[in-house]
C-alpha cells in the first residue's frame, strides 16, 4: 500500500511538470501575423527598445521607433515586409524610409526565412528555419532571465538553441512562458533571442558586446510586440 501510494504521487507531480511545462499561444488581435495561418494583409507591429545592461534598472528606454511587420502576396509567393511608421526617429533621421521584403514559406512546424539578412527582426538569426512545434527537448530546457541576459542550465544561451522562457522582463515589459531561440554567432560580438510561440512572435533582443580599455560594455536594441 505504501508503494503504491508513492506511485500515486509521483504520478501527481509528473503530470503537474508536464502541466507546467506546455506554452499556450496567447490571445492575439484579429488581423495580426499569425503563424499558424499566415495570409496576405495580416499586420503586426513592434517598438523599440534600448538598454545598457551595466545599468539595467535605469537606462531602459522606448526610442519612439514603431516597425510594421506585413504579410504580402506577389504572384503565388508570400513575403514578409518590415517597414517604419513616418513618425519613428528612425525614419525621420532619413535612413530606413523604405519598406524591406523577404520571402517565407510556411512548412510543417516551421517557418522557412531564406533571405532575413535586411530584417530588423530576423538577421541576426542563423539558421533558415524557425521551429514552431513544442518537441521534448523544448519543454526540458528552462531558461532564466540574467540580467538583460538568457542563461540555459547556468550557461549563455547560444548556438541556436532552443527552450522556454517562464518570464523575461525588460524595463516596463515583459514575455511570460514563451519560446525562445537563442542566435548560432554569426555576427562577432552579439547575442540575441527571438521570443515567441506557435501563433506570433513576440520579442527581438539583440545585445552588442564591446570592450574598451578593458571596460566591457553590452548594450541592448530590441523589439518588442504592441498587442494593443
Amino acid at each position: 500500500m505504501k508503494n503504491y501510494c508513492y506511485y500515486l504521487i509521483g504520478i501527481a507531480i509528473l503530470a503537474f511538470s508536464c502541466e507546467k511545462a506546455e506554452v499556450e499561444p496567447a490571445p492575439f488581435k484579429e488581423g495580426a501575423v499569425h503563424f499558424k495561418d499566415l495570409k496576405a494583409g495580416q499586420e503586426s507591429r513592434f517598438i523599440r527598445y534600448t538598454l545598457n545592461c551595466n545599468d539595467f534598472d535605469q537606462s531602459f528606454q522606448w526610442t519612439g521607433d514603431t516597425l510594421v511587420l506585413k504579410v504580402i502576396e506577389e504572384g503565388q509567393e508570400m513575403y514578409f515586409q518590415e517597414s517604419l511608421t513616418p513618425g519613428s526617429p528612425m525614419y525621420a533621421q532619413g535612413g530606413d524610409v523604405n519598406p524591406v521584403t523577404y520571402p517565407f514559406e510556411r512548412q510543417v512546424d516551421q517557418l522557412y526565412l531564406p533571405q532575413r539578412e535586411d530584417s530588423k527582426l530576423f538577421y541576426f538569426y542563423g539558421s533558415d528555419f524557425l521551429i514552431l512545434k513544442k518537441e521534448p527537448s523544448t519543454l526540458l530546457n528552462r531558461l532564466e532571465q540574467d540580467n538583460c541576459y538568457m542563461n540555459l542550465k547556468g550557461e549563455a544561451f547560444i548556438g541556436d538553441e532552443i527552450g522556454i522562457i517562464d518570464q523575461f522582463e525588460m524595463g516596463t515589459f515583459k514575455i511570460e512562458n514563451k519560446m525562445a531561440v537563442s542566435c548560432i554567432p554569426i555576427y562577432l560580438g552579439i547575442d540575441a533571442y527571438l521570443g515567441y510561440d506557435l501563433d506570433q512572435l513576440y520579442l527581438s533582443h539583440v545585445i552588442h558586446k564591446s570592450e574598451f580599455n578593458g571596460q566591457r560594455t553590452d548594450s541592448v536594441e530590441g523589439w518588442f510586440l504592441l498587442e494593443d
